[in-house]
């Protein structure tokens, strides 16, 4: 029951997708996230229900894209900053973020690793660091190619250090913006 209440509170208060992201995480209600007249609400509502907090658990990209789109049906500029897993096949992430493009402008970023592209591009002094560089070199590469496939589907793909991801996040927001694409 008090589930329902709060579900159709964020509901009222929020769009859809927030209300989502509140329900699913808590995280809006610990960081600020709610607006200012409904702070002391968010707060009272998170101390009286202890499940809204965040959990660690496996992420499930396809019921959460699913459900976004379910729940935003105006076309939106979504950011998924993320961290591509290395798979054998396609990681879950990028056929989310497929079927996100079919009605949103989607602003993917991954996060860099910069300790990989060091070992790809050393200069290996032995058979073990010949491999180490090889396997390196694979997992850049292929993570290259996942990344300019998702562009090709008409995503803006960024793949940036953590230092850089403000700013340039920033950029391209203005940038989606002043071009009107949303």
């Amino acid at each position: 029951m008090l589930a329902r209440r709060l579900w159709r509170w964020l509901n009222w208060h929020f769009t859809p997708a927030t209300a989502w992201a509140c329900w699913l995480t808590g995280k809006a209600f610990s960081s600020g996230f709610c607006p200012v007249a409904a702070r002391l609400t968010c707060g009272s509502l998170s101390s009286r229900w202890p499940s809204c907090a965040p959990k660690p658990s496996e992420a499930d990209h396809l019921r959460a894209t699913a459900m976004l789109n379910r729940l935003q049906p105006r076309r939106s500029l979504i950011l998924w900053v993320t961290d591509l897993a290395e798979t054998a096949m396609r990681p879950e992430v990028i056929d989310g973020a497929l079927q996100l493009l079919r009605r949103h402008v989607l602003l993917f970023v991954a996060m860099a690793q910069p300790e990989v592209e060091l070992i790809a591009q050393a200069r290996p002094r032995n058979v073990e660091q010949m491999f180490r560089a090889a396997a390196a070199q694979e997992m850049a590469g292929r993570r290259e190619l996942l990344l300019a496939r998702l562009h090709e589907q008409g995503a803006l793909t960024f793949d940036l250090n953590p230092e850089a991801l403000t700013a340039s996040v920033l950029n391209q927001y203005l940038t989606v913006k002043e071009r009107a694409i949303v």
